[in-house]
């Protein structure tokens, strides 16, 4: 998929940055591009990869996400490499050690 415009939300990423990220080769990302397994959009004339569309990209195949954990940004990130990761919402009380809740007012 290609697309024009510009998310100011986004996080875009050349090819090189995505390679470089995700501990991969820029000939992987650019045969991702050419299948279709990885959208991007055209900046200037130039590729732009959306880093949420990568994470989720390599989250997909085991040979990419264990890529990213060992060589890529994923080594600096201990919870990636975790088989278990907990999502806590800050909203809600959380278990005290000893198995206690604490009210917040």
């Amino acid at each position: 998929m290609y697309i024009s415009h510009q998310n100011n939300s986004s996080l875009p990423l050349s090819i090189s940055e995505t390679a470089r990220l995700f501990g991969l080769s820029d000939k992987t990302i650019r045969r991702a591009i050419k299948s279709h397994e990885l959208p991007v959009m055209i900046v200037k004339g130039r590729y732009r990869i959306q880093f949420k569309d990568v994470l989720a990209w390599s989250q997909e195949r085991p040979r990419l996400s264990r890529a990213r954990d060992t060589k890529g940004i994923g080594q600096f990130i201990v919870g990636w490499r975790s088989a278990e990761v907990e999502v806590v919402d800050e909203s809600k009380p959380q278990p005290q050690p000893g198995g206690q809740l604490r009210l917040i007012d």
